[in-house]
């Protein structure tokens, strides 16, 4: 099995494991409406739709063209910028929501208390899911690094 073979299955699954892991996250903030748990499932979607754009970056990264004879190789990095910066926004508009609403309780008293029934079962199973998509991912580096 060739490394980009190896990359594609890893992405391919890991996509359909995040994506999993993002549904399951909404549908437990939507039940508790804790701020955290949607900062999990959004982190989740992006990690999901990052493996998708991964995907088509390693389709066609390796093409030259007139004008990059070398490759599209500079796709890869700016895919990482643009991630990371979607990651920013995410945590920066996290803290401010959590500022608000530490602000409001401390201020003035104004809270709701926590349903966390359902999110203990959710964060066993998302870490149970975690560590297999770890170990999946690295039985598959491995198998490639193995002479």
């Amino acid at each position: 099995m060739t490394q980009k073979q190896i990359e594609r299955k890893s992405l391919i699954v890991s996509c359909i494991v995040n994506l999993i892991m993002a549904i399951g996250g909404f549908w437990i903030f939507s039940i508790t409406n804790i701020q955290a748990l949607f900062l999990d499932c959004s982190f989740s979607m992006i990690a999901s739709c990052s493996c998708l754009a991964a995907l088509e970056i390693s389709k066609i990264s390796n093409k030259k063209t007139k004008n990059y004879p070398d490759g599209l190789y500079f796709l890869e990095p700016l895919y990482s910028i643009f991630r990371t910066l979607l990651t920013l926004v995410l945590l920066f508009s996290s803290v401010a929501r959590t500022a608000k609403a530490a602000w409001g309780y401390f201020a003035y008293g104004v809270g709701t208390p926590l349903m966390i029934e359902p999110v203990i079962p959710y964060e066993i199973l998302m870490c149970i899911i975690c560590f297999g998509l770890s170990f999946f991912n690295s039985q598959f580096a491995s198998v490639f690094l193995t002479p």
